[in-house]
């Protein structure tokens, strides 16, 4: 989800572009107490080792999908007992185990249940926006209810503007690694502290961090602080996952600007569409256009280089540039960076207030101004239209505009992250059917980035294999009901679904702690070189912009596991038991 896209329902998103200098001073102050673009060390990682069963932690033992009763065909009944069942213990064991479909998506069930994986003595942090503020609450999963929050969101649940996501995805990773210890901070207080909660949530010691929170203003095209403060944790041997976004066909991209002096609109520099200065846009709803160019973002990158140019953004309803248009609120790109923000960006917020027409939609023309530059002549420049919340359909396109460009979410387009997408749960391998199905919104990747943190421009543009890696959505849990497909609850099982790649985020973050339970020096590069290696094509060999690597296999992940464990690290477990499960997974 998008911090505007929660903020829609309650108030106008045009503050939280971050430019105006009260923001900006803010911003350089948090991060400044975050260490961006500082090298200051970080305490050391937890001492991880595979967890004996001992007597004390049969709670947790039999939270790990101890039950073998299968899915979906049995859960009513799972679910029946866990309501009327005496003892706390086989109501959580018996909760969890009706709640497997994750483990079961990515094949860990059964060699979880053998080699008694269930991350225990792993920290994972979870960033989204909120996670308690919905009341009372209460969760089947024990490691839920003791998650320590470092900060929650500082607003309340009258404003509308959070749905306790953040619970959400700390029950999806309690279904699939219930002995880890959860930690929260909301990602719902502006950038600048977003990212100083991902540094934050190092310091208290995660070995794994997960988000699911894009703001529409991140740097596209550079090193933004949120990409910073990924880097810093993954440099400091954290473990960072994100959701690489539900955005696939909200953005179109220019590569080549080409720009045209037009005498019928007040001889403003105006970006061509094929013959016209302006797109005819069909728009439903209440949507937010951001407007990207590939220049350096001093407002969100702390200390970079200013934008180089100023462009503004108008939305019509003629073809005529006037008045009455609405404007960009973003208004001096390059103006002194310290008091103008310096952004390459430029976002507006049409509402309904605008237009009630909105509602069963309205023809508007979108008018894209250079109003000045300080680049050369010769310069080719790179622009990035991406929309949030709302419809947009393009009726006239026009020369140079891909319609289908990259909608990663901007902060895990970066080295130090692992960037995860989506396929519906039931249509995978675990569930029979491969390839697994990519979900229609589940972003695409591949955005060049073209400045360094400090704003200096990159001899080579860096181009990621991003995403790297699917993992399942559409899971259960015991109350998210955020979006029509959870009303629905397609699935029939009587529990609401969480979609979207905010849920498959957290399932990938659950996932690693049974990896690093499993083996503990396991470096952050081995295990994503792991996922990505293993992972079931989706999209023909090897990496595609949509789906990464492919599905995970959490079986072959969990089964080469095996073989890094000193002798008697399984314990009394048969050998033959063992030898069996791991021919199925790497078969």
């Amino acid at each position: 989800m998008t911090r505007e896209g929660g903020e829609m329902v309650a108030a106008a998103a045009a503050a939280q572009g971050g430019v105006e200098p009260a923001r900006v001073a803010a911003a350089a102050s948090a991060m400044t107490t975050a260490g961006i673009q500082t090298t200051g060390a970080f305490a050391s990682s937890l001492s991880l080792r595979m967890t004996p069963v001992q007597a004390d932690l049969l709670t947790v033992q039999r939270s790990c999908h101890m039950l073998t009763r299968s899915y979906p065909v049995a859960a009513g009944a799972a679910r029946r007992q866990w309501q009327q069942g005496r003892g706390y213990a086989r109501k959580l064991a018996q909760a969890v185990d009706a709640f497997s479909q994750a483990a079961r998506a990515m094949q860990t069930y059964d060699l979880q249940k053998t080699l008694k994986l269930n991350g225990a003595g792993v920290n994972i942090g979870i960033l989204s926006d909120s996670f308690g503020i919905k009341r009372p609450w209460s969760s089947p999963c024990a490691a839920v209810g003791a998650t320590t929050l470092l900060k929650e969101y500082p607003g309340s649940a009258s404003d509308g503007v959070t749905n306790d996501e953040g619970r959400a995805m700390a029950e999806l990773i309690c279904f699939v690694a219930p002995g880890a210890k959860l930690y929260f901070y909301t990602a719902f207080d502006g950038e600048a502290d977003f990212a100083s909660g991902i540094v934050k949530l190092k310091d208290a010691g995660c070995q794994i961090i997960v988000d699911d929170i894009a703001y529409y203003a991140e740097a596209e095209y550079s090193k933004g602080y949120l990409t910073q403060a990924v880097e810093i944790v993954r440099a400091a041997g954290a473990v960072y996952i994100g959701a690489a976004g539900n955005w696939q066909g909200s953005a179109f991209e220019v590569e080549a600007a080409a720009w045209k002096v037009d005498s019928s609109n007040g001889n403003r520099r105006l970006l061509t569409f094929g013959t016209e200065t302006s797109l005819e846009l069909k728009i439903i709803s209440r949507t937010i256009f951001a407007l990207h160019w590939d220049e350096p973002s001093f407002a969100y990158t702390n200390g970079s280089a200013a934008a180089l140019s100023d462009i503004n953004i108008f939305l019509c309803t003629t073809r005529t540039l006037n008045a009455a248009c609405k404007a960009g609120e973003n208004k001096d790109n390059n103006g002194d960076a310290t008091t103008k923000g310096g952004a390459a960006v430029e976002f507006l917020d049409l509402q309904l207030k605008d237009n009630p027409a909105l509602s069963s939609g309205a023809t508007y023309y979108l008018f894209v101004e250079l109003v000045d530059t300080k680049r050369p002549s010769t310069d080719v420049m790179r622009i990035k239209m991406r929309t949030w919340a709302g419809s947009v359909s393009i009726t006239q396109t026009g020369t140079g505009l891909n319609m289908n460009a990259p909608t990663l979410t901007p902060h895990v387009n970066s080295a130090g992250a692992l960037a995860v997408g989506a396929a519906a749960y039931r249509l995978t391998p675990g569930y029979g059917t491969n390839p697994a199905q990519i979900e229609p919104f589940s972003s695409s990747g591949q955005t060049p980035v073209f400045y360094n943190a400090a704003g200096t421009r990159l001899a080579t543009p860096q181009l990621l294999e991003k995403p790297d890696i699917v993992g399942p959505d559409g899971t259960d849990t015991s109350f998210f009901t955020v979006g029509s497909l959870s009303n629905q609850d397609p699935d029939g099982t009587g529990y609401p679904n969480f979609f979207g790649t905010s849920a498959a985020a957290p399932h990938l973050a659950a996932l690693a702690a049974l990896m690093l339970q499993q083996n503990s020096s396991l470096t952050v590069d081995v295990m994503f070189s792991r996922m990505r290696a293993t992972a079931f094509d989706m999209a023909g060999p090897g990496f595609d912009a949509r789906t990464g690597y492919g599905f995970i296999a959490g079986n072959k992940l969990l089964a080469a596991g095996l073989f890094a464990l000193p002798v008697g690290a399984l314990g009394p477990l048969s050998c033959t038991h063992v030898k069996a499960v791991v021919v199925q997974a790497i078969s």
